[in-house]
């Protein structure tokens, strides 16, 4: 989802300033840790569902680098106010695209259809297909 890159971000600008690195650290770990075990695994695209849920588990991180990512940027007095109005648009306009996305995959019969047509289970490269994606289907009608 697009609006991961925000907290990733915020870490990695703010890290000097990061209220609680360690934690940070192991949250950072916890993620790279829970990435490399899915895509080590068979069937790391998770078959016939709509999105990434196998990494449903990395969700409470993301929390702890946003938070912690957050502080450190409200915190920030040296950024001018068109700088900090940059920032939050683009973590708006981040939060907005994953809303969207996952509407797709809550309303549109296709995109839920997308790994049925060509099971994606047996066709697993449909995955990095760029010309009929699953969050598009909805769009290219299934």
């Amino acid at each position: 989802m697009p609006i991961v890159l925000m907290p990733v971000y915020l870490t990695l600008r703010y890290w000097q300033e990061l209220p609680q690195r360690r934690l940070v650290l192991l949250a950072l770990a916890a993620v790279a840790v829970q990435i490399v075990m899915t895509a080590s695994w068979d069937g790391w695209w998770g078959g016939g569902a709509y999105g990434p849920r196998l990494l449903m588990d990395t969700i409470p991180w993301f929390v702890v680098l946003a938070v912690s990512g957050f502080t450190a940027f409200l915190n920030d007095h040296r950024l001018t106010m068109p700088k900090r109005a940059a920032v939050i648009s683009v973590g708006l306009l981040l939060l907005t695209l994953s809303v969207a996305m996952n509407a797709v995959g809550a309303m549109s019969v296709s995109a839920n259809r997308w790994s049925i047509k060509r099971s994606v289970d047996t066709n697993p490269q449909r995955v990095w297909d760029w010309e009929h994606p699953q969050f598009l289907a909805w769009a290219q009608d299934g």
